[in-house]
């Protein structure tokens, strides 16, 4: 009997053991276009109590075996290649109820700056999940698909407070007949108040029941930028770098402000969503003025979302 079979002298179940940090390289091929991707793989099953470990070695052969699965045809999405590395870890192990697979790889866009369209390689995250289930005789395996994508954020409150400020200021110049008060609204209007930014990291990822259902990551990571106060480039020329400032302090925005508009806006972006697709979203700001960081995050079901009146 192998050590692992063996009955453990604290009889408890275990949520999850496996290991984690495995790098492979993935060949992904979409729409026409192939591109080699560094995922870093963690690989997860549950243990029961009268089991003394689990087989650490599947979890890497069932890594092993997929890739070399897909050599010759190559991989179009991280979730599903995550998906089947859960389905074949739980096959090899069948006194398990469940396994789990994280696959994390960095993936390059190349991008134009907003004003002079310099070209850059930008650089974003997908991040997939997948868990296998075990009920009955049947396997059940469930996806999700998620990018981490930084922008800027500029603050509503420190923006409110420098209004006032101004206001109060150019009021003095009313008060000695220099402008009018409907001047001072205009100036107002049209020249947004400084604020303190700062560079934001989003979590967008969407639970998919099945793997019918596709979500391109483009498409996610041009949602999450839009909610940003302004996306962040990689080169900007000083135009750029007006256009930028500028546009982020017309759209002030808490990182609750951020986490809600994903949401909102991922059934706007993907209508055919099902109800059961979880939804979550994740913002942390690197405050500039403060030591700490502020973060929010939320996480709902498409239907609840259907349902509510935002």
């Amino acid at each position: 009997m192998d050590v692992q079979e063996q009955i453990p002298e604290y009889q408890i179940p275990l949520e999850r053991v496996g290991v984690t940090n495995v790098r492979k390289l993935v060949v992904r091929q979409r729409k026409g276009e192939k591109g080699a991707l560094s995922v870093k793989i963690d690989a997860f099953v549950d243990v029961l109590p009268n089991k003394k470990g689990a087989h650490m070695s599947r979890c890497v052969e069932s890594i092993n075996e997929v890739i070399e699965s897909v050599r010759q045809e190559d991989i179009e999405d991280l979730e599903l290649f995550a998906g089947e590395v859960a389905a074949r870890l739980l096959s090899k192990n069948d006194d398990a109820t469940k396994t789990e697979v994280k696959s994390t790889a960095d993936y390059p866009i190349i991008k134009k700056s907003p004003k002079t369209k310099k070209l850059s390689q930008e650089m974003y995250k997908l991040v997939s999940h997948a868990t296998a289930y075990r009920i009955g005789g049947e396997q059940i395996v469930r996806h999700s698909i998620g990018v981490i994508v930084e922008g800027m954020t500029a603050c509503p409150c420190a923006q409110d407070m420098m209004r006032s400020r101004a206001e109060k200021s150019l009021m003095e110049l009313v008060t000695s007949n220099i402008v009018t008060e409907n001047t001072i609204k205009e100036i107002l209007r049209s020249i947004p108040m400084p604020t303190h930014n700062q560079r934001a990291r989003a979590e967008l990822s969407i639970d998919l029941p099945h793997e019918s259902i596709r979500i391109e990551a483009n498409d996610m990571i041009n949602l999450v930028e839009m909610c940003f106060s302004s996306p962040i480039y990689e080169v900007l020329k000083r135009p750029d770098e007006e256009l930028v400032v500028y546009t982020a302090h017309l759209k002030p925005q808490f990182v609750e402000d951020c986490v809600r508009e994903i949401v909102a806006k991922c059934i706007e972006r993907f209508p055919d969503l099902p109800d059961d697709a979880l939804i979550r979203a994740r913002v942390e700001s690197f405050e500039s003025i403060h030591r700490h960081n502020a973060v929010a995050q939320c996480s709902v079901y498409v239907e609840e979302l259907r349902e509510s009146k935002f």
